[in-house]
């Protein structure tokens, strides 16, 4: 198996066709090109922001969808983690953490 077909069940829906469709290049290439900026060895908005400077033909929404895939295929992100919840996992919701303890203050 692939590097590119190890993140895209991860990743859900974007296949590396798509992924190639919207940027000129597949998972493997944005891979390749990731580690080759010493991306697994920058935060998240880093990435983003080197997308950005090295990559102007790629769009914001694709920037963050190749960071975030980067990030799964290195296990620096599980599915569902956001940024905001790094150190505990995937985001929680209020809605349901208050139906769920019904007797809780919301924070």
């Amino acid at each position: 198996m692939s590097e590119a077909q190890a993140v895209e069940p991860l990743f859900g829906r974007i296949s590396s066709e798509s992924v190639r469709e919207a940027t000129g290049r597949g998972w493997e290439e944005w891979l390749e090109i990731l580690d080759g900026a010493g991306a697994v060895h920058r935060e998240h908005k880093e990435v983003v922001a080197h997308l950005r400077h090295e990559h102007p033909e790629v769009s914001a929404w694709w920037r963050q969808a190749l960071a975030v895939g980067y990030e799964l295929a290195r296990g620096k992100r599980v599915a569902g983690q956001t940024l905001s919840k790094r150190a505990v996992g995937a985001e929680s919701s209020t809605s349901r953490d208050a139906a769920a303890f019904p007797d809780r203050e919301p924070k």
